[in-house]
């Protein structure tokens, strides 16, 4: 399978209902794009790109799962 490129990507904090802070981190493949990656962690002290490459790590493994 190939690996997505995203070309855009943006961070910030939010305070979600029920939940409190947390860092969301969006991506798309272009600037112009409408279609978006929606990515939070309850950790609101790491950088998005750090957000990011857990995400990466974690599909990998929910893949595997919903596979087996």
């Amino acid at each position: 399978m190939e690996e997505k490129r995203y070309r855009w990507f943006y961070e910030t904090i939010v305070v979600m209902k029920n939940v409190g802070e947390v860092k969301l981190v969006i991506l798309k493949e272009r600037i112009n794009s409408r279609n978006c990656k929606f990515l939070v962690s309850g950790d609101t002290s790491i950088d998005g790109l750090k957000v990011f490459e857990y995400y990466k790590k974690r599909w990998s493994i929910e893949v595997f799962y919903r596979d087996g």
